[in-house]
């Protein structure tokens, strides 16, 4: 549920929020408005440290991708 809640853009629930969730939730057993407002906070610290990696593996992939030979010029006498 969290998870459909983060995909459809709640990044930063405001309290009134984290209070709705928090009582949805207890039917599956006792959480409070924290555990919720961690949740978010954890899992959008877990996103940007995954896109920061994953940009940093494609940087080092550009950078260490095999290069093209291009032959060279022909070279004229003068």
């Amino acid at each position: 549920m969290l998870e459909n809640l983060y995909k459809q853009g709640i990044k930063t629930p405001s309290a009134e929020e984290i209070q709705q969730i928090t009582a949805r939730l207890r039917v599956y057993g006792h959480i409070e408005g924290k555990n919720v407002f961690y949740w978010f906070q954890n899992h959008k610290a877990r996103q940007r440290q995954k896109q920061k990696q994953d940009n940093m593996a494609y940087f080092n992939r550009l950078l260490h991708r095999p290069h093209p030979i291009y032959p060279s010029p022909p070279i004229y006498p003068n």
